[in-house]
Parts: C-alpha cells; structure tokens; sequence
C-alpha cells in the first residue's frame, strides 16, 4: 500500500493507518502556500459628513504570497443606508472595467479614492470594498467594510451670536463695540441658498431652522473688514451664542515705507533693506508681522517669511508692537532671485498689520532696485 509516496506494507493495523492519516493532513504541503496572496485596507477621516461632500478614502493593496498577481481589480458593493457614488476610475489601475492591476511578491501599491455623498438615504454609509485576483491564497482578508456617519440634511439648528467691532484690536468684545443695525448672511455651502437678518441694538444676531450643512457666515459694512465664517451645522451648540469679530481698515492708520539700501544688485545678492511703521491711530498696534510677494512674482525678494532675514516682521515671527502715535524702524535682508536679472529688477511688494485673518484691509507698500550682471 502506498499513501502519498510512504510505502505502508503488511501486517497493518488499523488505528495504525488512522494516525497515519491524521499526521499527514495536519501537515500543510510546500506547493499550497504557491500564489498571490492580497491584503486590502481602507481609512478615512473619521467624522460625520454632509450631503454633497466628498471623502478621500486611502486604499493600500499589499501583495504577500509568493507569485505575482496579475489582472487585480476592486470592487465596492453598498451594504446599508446612503449609498455613496465611487466612479469606476477612482480604483486607477484597479479599475473592474480595465485589464487589472499586476502586484509582485512583497510589493504594496497605494492610492487614495473618493468617494461622493449625493444623497442621504436614512442612515450612515456601509459599504465594502475588495479586489480580487485569479489564484488568490486567502480571499477572506481581500475586503474592507466601511461605515461613513452622516448627519441627516432633516436635522434642524440655530445659528446666533454677537456681532462686534474691536476696536482696540485686542480680541475681546468690550462695552460699546456691538455693532447695531447690521446685515449678516448666511449662505449654504452645499445649495447656495442664503438667509439674511439685521442685528438688534446689542449686535445680537439670530437665524433658525437652519438645515444641518457647511455655511459661511459673512458680514459686510464701510469702514470695516469683511468677514466670511465657516460655519458646520449639525444640530450641536457649536453654532450658537458665536462672537463674530470685524476690525476697522489699517488703511490711513498704519503707514509704511520700504527702500533698499543699494540701486543695484546682481542675482544672489543678500540686499539689505529699512522699514518704517507709523501708528497715526489712537491704539497700540500688536503682533505686527508682514505678508509679501502678493502676486507670486519670481522676481520678489526672497526670504520676507524668514525670521532670520525679518525678524519678528516675517510672517512666521512674533510679531512687533507699534504704539499709538509711534515711527519704528526695522532693518531687514533679503536674497535677490536669479529671476531678477531677466526682468532687470528686484521687487518688494508687502503689506502690514497684526491679523492676518483681516489681511485685505493691511496697507501696502512697493519697491524695487534694478538688477544687472
């Protein structure tokens, strides 16, 4: 007798034959582990989202058998509730409809999907995601089942607050500095839709049976920096009793002035160069930092968002203190870009202020110094 090339020969007893048997299929053959084996994993942010948003998922397919996987391709089936739109070509070389994906032994390919949220259809997205080859080892771990929390468009919120003018800039809402009487907005994100309401003479604000989406808060009025809030209702008090700030215009109450200290540098240069801030207002200025090359010119001096050519005036830095009625100088350098020389100048373009949230009410200044070999 021979069982799987072990000759078992006469007398033979049965219980014998039984272990026998019982050794040998424990014991795993070396050609059953021969193939491609596929691990899948799928992860995104973990939040609630809205109708209309979009969720980048991060797709990792890894390769951990011994022969390389030819013709892959995913899959995505709905399980329960919404069901969210994921194109066919959002699996790239993964695409059910293509020839498939090739992974080699040990080798991981990643990409990020996204899927589309159109519609709510009574609960959370449960959906699975998977790909497949010819051969495949352990189908069993191929997939990923995934649940995307939406909040229901039927949720109902207020939106309400105070809306104030800071005018001593310093972040708190003082006696006096509700502004009255004034429009502010909000528009639906997602449809575009918007509501609008005055303010009562406390700057007391109030929206209700706002439905649950993004919004952006805006408010605009002479004299003052606009102001576009990020709204996310969704049936939280996250969106009520707001304090919405505004600043009055830097414009005629901090005046700069820049200029280089030689006319002419050639590319590589470090250029030195004096500022001076004027506060004409009637409160210290804080945190007074500078944000330049305003229109992604490549011929701008280089390093304006360096401390170590600005100082506390680079975006990045602390920031100065100018007093009310105060001129203060600063002396900072810069590199001159080898753009410079095709266009035959350096430019400095900045503008100043301490919030940068209000940066297009800071006002503005220019220079420049010719360029040449």
């Amino acid at each position: 007798m021979e069982i799987e090339g072990i000759f078992l020969r006469a007398p033979f007893k049965r219980g014998l034959l039984a272990a026998a048997l019982i050794t040998m299929s424990m014991t795993t053959p070396a050609w059953a582990d021969d193939g491609p084996d596929l691990r899948f994993s799928a992860t995104f942010a973990d939040q609630a989202y809205f109708v209309g948003e979009t969720v980048p998922i991060k797709v990792n397919v890894t390769n951990v058998g011994n022969k390389t996987a030819t013709g892959a391709k995913g899959k995505y089936t709905n399980i329960s509730g919404s069901s969210p739109f994921i194109p066919t070509s959002e699996w790239r070389e993964f695409n059910p409809g293509g020839i498939g994906a090739t992974v080699a032994p040990g080798q991981t390919k990643s990409f990020t999907m996204v899927a589309r949220l159109n519609s709510f259809n009574g609960g959370d997205a449960t959906f699975k995601l998977a790909v497949s080859t010819a051969g495949e080892l352990t189908p069993d771990d191929n997939a990923a089942t995934l649940t995307i929390a939406m909040v229901s468009p039927y949720t109902r919120a207020v939106v309400d607050g105070t809306l104030f003018g800071d005018e001593d800039r310093d972040g708190v809402l003082d006696p006096g500095e509700e502004l009255a009487d004034t429009a502010v907005q909000i528009r639906n994100n997602y449809s575009g839709s918007f509501k609008e309401v005055r303010t009562d003479a406390h700057g007391w604000f109030s929206f209700t049976n706002v439905a649950a989406q993004r919004y952006t808060l805006a408010f605009k009025s002479p004299g003052w920096a606009n102001v576009q809030k990020q709204l996310r209702v969704d049936g939280s008090d996250r969106t009520t009793n707001l304090q919405v700030r505004t600043v009055r215009s830097l414009e005629g109450t901090l005046v700069p002035k820049v200029e280089f200290h030689e006319n002419r540098y050639r590319p590589g240069d470090t250029a030195q160069v004096s500022i001076w801030l004027a506060n004409t207002g009637r409160f210290d200025l804080r945190g007074v930092r500078a944000g330049c090359d305003l229109n992604w010119d490549d011929s701008h001096l280089l390093g304006s968002d360096d401390p170590a050519h600005w100082g506390v005036l680079a975006r990045s830095g602390p920031g100065a203190t100018i007093a009310a009625g105060e001129v203060k100088a600063f002396e900072v350098t810069g590199i001159v870009p080898d753009a410079a020389f095709d266009t035959g100048s350096v430019l400095l373009t900045c503008g100043f202020g301490d919030h940068f949230e209000f940066s297009d009410t800071f006002p503005v200044v220019e220079a420049s110094a010719r360029v040449g070999a």
